[in-house]
Parts: C-alpha cells; sequence; structure tokens
C-alpha cells in the first residue's frame, strides 16, 4: 500500500486518537482560520484527495462553527439549545462512529443524526486501515451507481452502511486507496454537478420549484406573514419545525447572517432607499455628498458575490487589490502616510475633504496635484502582478506611459505600486475560500464578475439563496421605487439566463444585474388596493398566491358552547353579501382564542375596528353582519331636534342613532352575545 498515504492516515488517528476527542474542546473542535482542529483535519489535512471529498454544505455541515469575521463567535444548527450543547452533543455522535467503524458496525452509523457525507468521512478515517470496511466515497449517489453499474446490485433500498458493505465485499487484493480512485473516476466524476448529497439538493430542489418572485395576497388576518416565514425557510431548503417558534427563531438567524432582507413599502418610499441615492455626510464643520447603496443593491450584489468562485487566481487578485487600496487610502486619511520616496522625488499624500477623491502632489518643485484613479491603479496592479516585473523596468515613464495611455503621473502610480510590493507583496496573503471579505472587496469583486465576459460561476449546488421580503408591497409607487431595474427581476433577464440584462444606475454608474439566486416575497392586504388597481409592470413580473379566510382551521375550536368555525363563517358570508371578498376576516384573529375574554378582546379591538373601516361607520350594515347581536346598541328615535319646525333645515329626525357596546358592560363576558352572531335571536 502507498506509504505516503499510509503515513498520513496514521498522522490523523495519532493527532486525533479516541481519548484526544474525548477530552476535546469547541475550540480544539472547530475555530474559523485555525489550522489545528477537528473539522479542519477532516475535511483538510494535507489535501489528500484519495481520503474524499466531502462535498457541498460549507463549515454548517460540522453543526456548529465560527466564521473569520468573528472566530470567537459560534454558530450552530437550530436543533440544538446553544453552542456547548451542540458541541457536546456532536462530540458524543463522532465518539460513536469512531467505535462502531472500528468494529465494522456499519449500519448502526445510518442513523446517527449528523451530516451524511462528514459522519461516513470519520468512519473511513478511524476504520482499520489494514482490514478496511469502508470506502473514501461519501455520496449516496455515486455509490449506488457503482452498486448497480459495477456489480448489478439494486440500490433503491440501501442504506449508505449497505452499499459500503457491498461494495468492499467485491474489493479484491487492490488497496483500498487505488480502488476508490478507479470507482471514483469512472462514475463519480462524469456526475460530478449532480453529485451532491440529499442534505445540500434541499435548498436546489425548492428553488427549483418555487417561483423567483411571488407576492401573498388576501384580506387581514389571513396568515400572510406566517406564510412568508415558512416559505422562505423552504427555499432555503431549512426543514420547517412544528414550533412557530424555533421556525422564527432560525428564520431570525438567517436575517442576522445576511441571507434573508425584510422591507416595507410605504407612501414616501422611493429609489433612493430601495436602490441607491446621494446621502449628504457631515464631518466637524464639512459637508460632503456620498453614494449610499439601497437594500435591494446591498442583497443583490451579496447574492451575486455567492455565485463567485472566489478561489480562482483573478478573483483573490480583486480581492487583494481592494484590500490593498482601502489600507492605503485609510492610511494616508489617518495621516499615517503622507509622503512617498520615487524614483526622482518625495511624493505627498492627501485626501481632498471636498470630493473624498486621492491626490498625489509632486515635490520638484512643480506643485503639480495629480488625481490617483483607483481604476487605473488597478489596471497597473495587474500588469505588473509580478515583483520582478515591476522592479525590472528600464524606463518606468516610458512602459507605464504606454500602459496608462498618458505620461502625466507615471511617478505617482510608480511610488504607490512601489510601496505595494514593498509592504504587502512579501506576506503573500491569499483569500481563502471561506474568507469573509469586506464589503469594498464584495463590490470590486461583483463588478469585475459583472463585466467579464468568461465568469467563473461556482457549482450550482454551492450557491445559496437570498430572499428579499417586501410587506404591504401595493402600498409603495412602485414605478418610482424600482425603477429601470423592474425588467431585470424577470427570470429571464437575470444574471447568467439566456437573456440576461444588465444597466448602468444612474447615481454610481456602476453596471447592475439580479442574480438567480435572489427571491423577492411580496405581501399585500387586498383591502389597502385591490390586485385589478396595481401596477402592471408589477403584476406582469410577480406570481400570485391568492390567501383567504379558512374557517377549517378553527374545526374543533369551541369557547363556552361558542364555536369559532361557524361565527367566523357567518361573518364572512355577511360580509362578501355586503361589500366583497377581498374585504372579510382572516381566521388568524381567531387562532389562539381560547376564553370569553379572549373573544371580548378580539371583537373590541380587531374585528369591530376593522368592520367600522370598511363600511366607513355604516352602523347598520356593521349591525347586519353582527346579526343584531347586541354589540351594536339601536336608538329608534331622538329628541335632540324639539323645534325642528321652526328650523329650515332638511334633517331626517327619524334615522336612528348607533353606538358600540360599553367595553365594561358585562355582556361582553356573555357566550349569547357571541352565539348569536351564527343565529337568530329566537332561534333555539
Amino acid at each position: 500500500m502507498d506509504k505516503n498515504r499510509m503515513n498520513l492516515f496514521k498522522e490523523f488517528q495519532n493527532r486525533w486518537n479516541r481519548q484526544n476527542v474525548e477530552n476535546m474542546t469547541l475550540e480544539e473542535y472547530s475555530r474559523a482560520g485555525e489550522k489545528d482542529t477537528f473539522t479542519y483535519w477532516v475535511e483538510e489535512h494535507k489535501k489528500e484527495a484519495s481520503f474524499g471529498k466531502m462535498g457541498g454544505g460549507g463549515s454548517q455541515k460540522f453543526g456548529v462553527y465560527s466564521e473569520r469575521k468573528d472566530p470567537d463567535s459560534y454558530k450552530y444548527e437550530k436543533k440544538y439549545e446553544n453552542e456547548q450543547k451542540a458541541f457536546e452533543e456532536i462530540k458524543e455522535c463522532i465518539i460513536k462512529i469512531i467505535d462502531l467503524a472500528k468494529n465494522r458496525e456499519l449500519d448502526k452509523i445510518d442513523g446517527i443524526p449528523i451530516h451524511s457525507s462528514y459522519k461516513w468521512k470519520i468512519a473511513f478515517l478511524y476504520q482499520d486501515i489494514n482490514n478496511p470496511c469502508v470506502i473514501p466515497i461519501y455520496k449516496k449517489e455515486v455509490l449506488a451507481k457503482i452498486c448497480k453499474e459495477e456489480y448489478g446490485v439494486k440500490s433503491d433500498n440501501m442504506t449508505i452502511g449497505q452499499m459500503q458493505e457491498k461494495i468492499m465485499s467485491k474489493k479484491s487484493d487492490e488497496n483500498i486507496f487505488d480502488f476508490a480512485v478507479r470507482l471514483w473516476k469512472k462514475y463519480g466524476e462524469e456526475s460530478k454537478k449532480n453529485n451532491v448529497c440529499v442534505e445540500d439538493k434541499k435548498y436546489i430542489q425548492n428553488a427549483e420549484r418555487d417561483a423567483k418572485n411571488i407576492i401573498l395576497y388576501g384580506p387581514p388576518g389571513t396568515g400572510k406573514t406566517y406564510c412568508v416565514i415558512n416559505k422562505a425557510l423552504e427555499i432555503l431548503g431549512v426543514e420547517i419545525p412544528e414550533n412557530r417558534e424555533k421556525a422564527k427563531k432560525i428564520f431570525d438567524e438567517y436575517m442576522r447572517n445576511g441571507q434573508i432582507e425584510f422591507i416595507t413599502f410605504h407612501q414616501s418610499y422611493g429609489y433612493e432607499e430601495f436602490v441607491e441615492g446621494i446621502k449628504p455626510q457631515i464631518v466637524g464643520s464639512n459637508i460632503s455628498y456620498q453614494i449610499k447603496s439601497g437594500i435591494f443593491k446591498k442583497i443583490s450584489y451579496r447574492a451575486l458575490f455567492d455565485n463567485i468562485n472566489i478561489d480562482s487566481k483573478i478573483n483573490k487578485s480583486i480581492a487583494q487589490f481592494e484590500r490593498f487600496y482601502n489600507d492605503f487610502f485609510e492610511n494616508v486619511q489617518m495621516g499615517n502616510i503622507k509622503s512617498l520616496e520615487s524614483k526622482k522625488s518625495k511624493i505627498s499624500m492627501y485626501i481632498n475633504s471636498k470630493n473624498n477623491n486621492l491626490y498625489g502632489i509632486y515635490g520638484d518643485g512643480s506643485k503639480s496635484h495629480v488625481k490617483i484613479s483607483e481604476e487605473i491603479l488597478q489596471k497597473l496592479f495587474f500588469y505588473y502582478k509580478d515583483r520582478d516585473k515591476f522592479y525590472g523596468m528600464k524606463h518606468f515613464h516610458k512602459e507605464m506611459s504606454e500602459v496608462l495611455g498618458k505620461s502625466f503621473g507615471s511617478s505617482v502610480y510608480w511610488t504607490i505600486l512601489d510601496y505595494y510590493f514593498s509592504n504587502y507583496h512579501q506576506k503573500n496573503e491569499e483569500i481563502e475560500q471561506n474568507e469573509v471579505l469586506n464589503t469594498d472587496e464584495i463590490r470590486a469583486l461583483v463588478l469585475n464578475f459583472l463585466s467579464s465576459a468568461n465568469r467563473d460561476f461556482k457549482e450550482e449546488f454551492e450557491i445559496k439563496p437570498y430572499i428579499l421580503i417586501i410587506d404591504e408591497i401595493n402600498r409603495g409607487n412602485i414605478s418610482k421605487i424600482f425603477g429601470e431595474l423592474i425588467t431585470l427581476i424577470e427570470p429571464s433577464k437575470r444574471i447568467g439566463a439566456k437573456e440576461e440584462l444588465r444597466v448602468t444606475l444612474p447615481y454610481s454608474s456602476e453596471e447592475f444585474g439580479v442574480p438567480k439566486n435572489l427571491f423577492i416575497i411580496g405581501t399585500m392586504n387586498t383591502t389597502d388596493r385591490s390586485i385589478a388597481f396595481m401596477d402592471m409592470a408589477l403584476r406582469r413580473r410577480f406570481e400570485f398566491e391568492e390567501m383567504m379566510p379558512n374557517p377549517d382551521l378553527l374545526e374543533g375550536k369551541e369557547i363556552q358552547g361558542v364555536k369559532l368555525q361557524k361565527i367566523l363563517k357567518a361573518i364572512n358570508e355577511r360580509i362578501e353579501c355586503l361589500y366583497d371578498r377581498e374585504h372579510t376576516i382572516g381566521h388568524a384573529f381567531l387562532m389562539d382564542i381560547d376564553s370569553i375574554e379572549g373573544l371580548k378582546k378580539v371583537f373590541q379591538t380587531k374585528i369591530i375596528p376593522l368592520l367600522q373601516e370598511y363600511f366607513y361607520d355604516d352602523y347598520a350594515k356593521i349591525n347586519a353582519v353582527l346579526n343584531n347581536n347586541g354589540m351594536i346598541k339601536k336608538t329608534e328615535e331622538t329628541k335632540i331636534f324639539q323645534k325642528i319646525d321652526e328650523l329650515d333645515l332638511d334633517i331626517n329626525t327619524e334615522k336612528p342613532i348607533y353606538s358600540i357596546l360599553k367595553a365594561s358592560d358585562d355582556e361582553w363576558k356573555k357566550a349569547e352575545i357571541y352565539k348569536s352572531i351564527e343565529t337568530k335571536k329566537n332561534d333555539k
């Protein structure tokens, strides 16, 4: 057997023997940026390909993990109470896998509740390598294909453990590593794009099934917000817990991570808040104006960034340049860098407070000011990426002028590049695949990605979905808010689609497009505005899902003989007759009611105020909807105009006056007042 691979195998087992795993702390298990952790050794140790790859899932597959932007703060799967509890349960699972792998009890590994590929790689690493029972191929789809096509075994109802045992029983004298590599090349490579475990497929399946732009519409209280949370979690591929609090907690976590954004439209909301606009910035006595990105542009950039293969050389270089430039700019702004030495003179550096631009001043007596362009500097950065090439220039004025297309300013740019090679290049800092980049670095990568003819996309299954939720979408002026971007949200016009469209934004002059992995979910109350009166541009680009009151959800709910299902049905039938179906009452108002006091409160604070709004205080109709149950009191005649005959006024003195039953009245506490909504008072 290959000696080098055997040594790597033993090296792992020595470093992470069973006792070390038992004594392992959370920080030793997983910590962003640290290589001597259990998870790093399992996934990346010496990058030995023949040990098998775990595929997608990111750090989430480890159950508890931290990120580079805050290594001390841990995230964990929502089924656990806290990070320490998550770690202890995962460690217990790992110890079980170690024992089961050593005892060759593969059938029991299938039931251990951690990420599939992760647990099978652990099993591979802890088996007896001289008498192996686990092949380093961990994806169920590939194992099933090997069983069927290589050995003629039907695997439809087989677990991964059973398939592992079947495949290993067919192994001859060939060593485990060569055996795995041969089968992977034959069955794994050709199905690489589809080689995603079931856990990692959840989001893709939902993303393909669900529309990109959806509006949930209906009367108040029909559960639109409730449904939005569930729909968002479905798109994200999350199993929705039955417990509502847990579902909301998961939803909130994705919001904190920036994968979900929530916004409410209103009459004053505009393009400047939604896409981008110019905002004043006051520093001391100085005022300047800066372009600020809105919520739609921000989440679009984040979603676009998730499409980019950051591991490619060009993308690493772009991020490296942006990191250097921002650091250099900040050092000049803070006064840490005041001047640099060029080959012939000193170049002073400063930031113009009025336009926030970077300038260089020649110190040769000419006092010439040169505005330093980030775009030109980046062009030179890529052209002279090699240190030897930069310092090997014989006539830098001539050569750099040819690159720049002009001669003026070459000394200034040479000085900045010299500073880069002297202070940054030697560090040889690499942007790693999982490293968290800052906003400017993401922006630079996204803009390059949009303008590039040959884009380097990630694998489809590695791209995460992003969700923008727009509450009360019909209350905003859609043309004013979306502007020219309304066309770009169409699925066929998104980045990567055949009919992809991009626009140049009016304030920043940046290229912009909407990514395929951005989902837009809107909600609207039909009491505010009917769909028939909505902006046609919006109607064409969204799919609409009607959410009407569902009295059946109240079936069996009864309070002192008051059947909630029947009274909601009766109220809504009358509203439809007197007004329309879009102004009915939603079932959500009664879902959590479990007492007469609860009924009293919901009628006083929710249902009657809604009826007042619907019928413009026409209490005769409100009373009719409530079936004259006594909540609305009527006075048949009035004596307030005793001398009406002496007045020259056209007043109907016989018009009845209505009043709502006082909130303190004991009638609210009687079941009969609610029962009579459903039936006539003289019914038995």
